[in-house]
């Protein structure tokens, strides 16, 4: 699991900054999900991507492994934390500056992707 700070305008007020605290993370079971739709497995694309001057394959990948990973931390009286993604919470995050503030800062480099999908998945799985 990644636990990612970002700053962002604040839409009610530009000249302030808000900071929150984030989290990603991806279960195996997600990380199988999303390698299957891609053919050849989800290593095989981010290749694919990173090797295309395609910025729109790139951009949807990006996207996809973001939106997937997002979730919120919540207590359960029998299974203690679990790591919540609903599709209201994925959908607020969506439109947020706070999605726009991760795409962006990780988005900078391939270093920066990398350390990113490293942390939120094992892609040694796939």
């Amino acid at each position: 699991m990644l636990t990612k700070t970002v700053t962002f305008p604040s839409l009610a007020d530009p000249k302030q900054n808000v900071e929150v605290e984030l989290r990603f993370h991806l279960y195996k079971h997600e990380l199988l999900e999303l390698d299957s739709k891609y053919n050849g497995g989800l290593a095989e694309e981010l290749k694919r991507a990173e090797g295309s001057n395609n910025n729109s394959i790139m951009f949807n990948l990006f996207t996809e492994l973001i939106l997937n990973s997002y979730g919120v931390p919540v207590k359960d009286p029998v299974l203690g934390e679990v790591f919540t993604k609903t599709p209201e919470a994925t959908a607020n995050f969506k439109n947020s500056p706070a999605f726009d503030a991760v795409f962006l800062e990780i988005t900078k480099t391939v270093e920066d992707a990398t350390k990113f999908f490293n942390a939120v998945a094992n892609l040694d799985l796939l």
